[in-house]
């Protein structure tokens, strides 16, 4: 199961979309096209999704979330299970 390229944001950028994320938008858009008629094309092109105010990459091989802008800035894929797991550890602790 994937995930759809930017909730289906193209081909309408808002003005408030960076560039760099256009970019991006716009090779993921390709990608799922020749996805169609290719069995498996390279180089694949990760999903983006939008967080509150930034953009990230969904790297479902690392189960994380990677900022477009910023790969340093990175949050757990399945952040639900982080923050049961993250809570479960802290009770613990008491």
């Amino acid at each position: 199961m994937g995930f759809p390229t930017a909730f289906y944001l193209l081909p309408l950028f808002p003005m408030s979309v960076p560039k760099t994320v256009r970019y991006w938008l716009t090779l993921r858009a390709e990608y799922e096209r020749r996805l169609e008629t290719e069995p498996d094309p390279m180089p694949r092109v990760l999903p983006i999704a939008k967080i509150g105010r930034r953009w990230y990459f969904v790297d479902e091989r690392l189960r994380e979330y990677r900022n477009v802008l910023d790969p340093s800035d990175t949050l757990p894929l399945y952040i639900e299970e982080y923050l049961e797991r993250t809570l479960e550890e802290h009770r613990s602790q008491k």
